[in-house]
Formats: C-alpha cells, sequence, structure tokens
C-alpha cells in the first residue's frame, strides 16, 4: 500500500505528496522516487531530454552589447549607444574624451604637439560624438587640428 501524506501523532503534517507533480516520464531515466500517490516509481525520460542549469539567468530588458575596434582594440558599447555616451562608461577603458578637431566634435584619442590631435575617424572623416557606433565597424584615429 502506498502512502501520499503522514501525519504526526499530534495531527502535524510531517509529509505530503498529494501537490508533487513528478512523473516518470519527467523523471531522469533509472532514478526512483514516489509520485504524489504515494507509488514508488521509476524514471523513463532519456538523459539528453533532461534540462541541466547551466547556471544563466535570463534578465528582462537586457541591453545588446556590440563590438568595434579603434586601430584595432577591440571595444563594446550598448547597441544604439552615442560616442557621447560611451565616453562616460565603463565600455570607455582607454579614457577617451571630446573635443573639438577640424570643425568636429569628436572623440579625442591622444594629443599631438599643442594645436593637433588624433581623433576616431570612419572612411577618413572624424566620427561625431552625435553619431550612434555602429557594430563590427574598424574605427581608425586621424590627425586633426585644434584650431
Amino acid at each position: 500500500m502506498a502512502y501520499n501524506k503522514f501525519i504526526t501523532q499530534d495531527g502535524v503534517v510531517a509529509l505530503d505528496l498529494t501537490e508533487d507533480t513528478i512523473t516518470a516520464e519527467t523523471l531522469e531515466k533509472g532514478i526512483t522516487a514516489h509520485d504524489k500517490y504515494g507509488v514508488l516509481i521509476v524514471g523513463t525520460m532519456e538523459s539528453e531530454e533532461v534540462a541541466e542549469y547551466d547556471g544563466s539567468v535570463v534578465i528582462e530588458n537586457a541591453v545588446k552589447l556590440i563590438s568595434f575596434t579603434i586601430e584595432s582594440t577591440a571595444y563594446q558599447a550598448e547597441e544604439g549607444m552615442t560616442w557621447a555616451e560611451w565616453l562616460t562608461t565603463d565600455y570607455n577603458t582607454n579614457s577617451y574624451t571630446e573635443n573639438l578637431l577640424d570643425g568636429t566634435q569628436t572623440v579625442f584619442i591622444e594629443p599631438y604637439g599643442e594645436i593637433q590631435g588624433y581623433g576616431v575617424a570612419y572612411d577618413n572623416s572624424f566620427v561625431s560624438v552625435e553619431d550612434v557606433i555602429v557594430e563590427d565597424r574598424a574605427y581608425t584615429k586621424k590627425l586633426g587640428s585644434h584650431i
């Protein structure tokens, strides 16, 4: 005889299987358990059907990260992010700043002399800090003038 609920002499429910949902079909093959009726069952589900927890977490409204390069160094940004936004985040691992070069407010890489400096460019034009960063794009540096 199978039992699915055990109550102590003082009326306390010590074990209650009546709400359990385990079945032989949902239990890994060869593993034993008791179903909601208290009946001993042996799992029949093949092991490749068993979903294993991989430690990942699903986060609602997660942002998509994109990758790009500046002078062959890889960086990341959030999809749709502008250069101005990127400059203020932890994605900006080289501490680039904003500066005016050849009339474009651009991402400043490094100075070159007193009136010149290198900025981020694509297709031989400086990128504007208002431009959206493009995924998988290979950006370069370009020399420009602060004046």
